[in-house]
């Protein structure tokens, strides 16, 4: 079944288990992906990063993840990851993701707090969920690359001042060498 993730990880907290993510770049990994995941009885997030869905094509990822998920007996979410392009992760809410990540974590702070909340109440129209990153950590993710120069940890009150002015549903803090991934609890 072919869901949001902050649907599919509502009950992964109380039920006490994780929810596995995998990136992918085409049908056949996506097939496996799902295939395996729904093996183990897990649900799975499918992720593709900013540069393979510009290549592919947002609809094109669209058209051959959702069949392969509504068919699945397991919770399947396809996810935009690291996307710093507004246009792509709103073209990709228009066609069918259920998941995004707007990061502009190299943006100051108020810069990202303010493309996150807008991107967050495009997607909630679409009941798509969204996902935004405060703080930076050295080294290279997908796109985005971080010199020591550029890193910065998020901190406490700067992480809640973005998750109540922004509106996402899940929060990737830089704090130490990673980023975690936390779902944003309902008000």
């Amino acid at each position: 079944m072919y869901v949001n993730m902050d649907e599919m990880l509502r009950k992964a907290g109380p039920e006490n288990y994780a929810v596995p993510a995998f990136n992918i770049v085409n049908g056949v990994m996506a097939s496996a992906v799902i295939d395996a995941a729904a093996s183990c009885g897990s649900a799975v997030i499918l992720q593709v990063s900013e540069k393979p869905s510009k290549t592919i094509g947002p609809k094109r990822v669209a058209d051959f993840v959702r069949p392969l998920a509504e068919d699945a007996p397991i919770p399947v979410a396809l996810h935009l990851d690291h996307c710093t392009d507004q246009e792509l992760a709103k073209h990709c809410v228009d066609v069918g993701y259920s998941s995004i990540m707007i990061d502009m974590s190299k943006k100051p702070l108020e810069e990202n707090i303010r493309v996150c909340a807008e991107i967050a109440a495009y997607a909630h129209k679409s009941d798509v969920s969204v996902e935004g990153e405060i703080g930076a950590i050295v080294g290279v993710e997908d796109n985005i690359k971080i010199t020591e120069r550029e890193a910065a940890l998020a901190d406490v009150d700067s992480s809640k001042l973005f998750v109540e002015k922004t509106g996402v549903d899940f929060l990737a803090p830089a704090i130490g060498r990673l980023t975690v991934f936390i779902r944003v609890c309902p008000k």
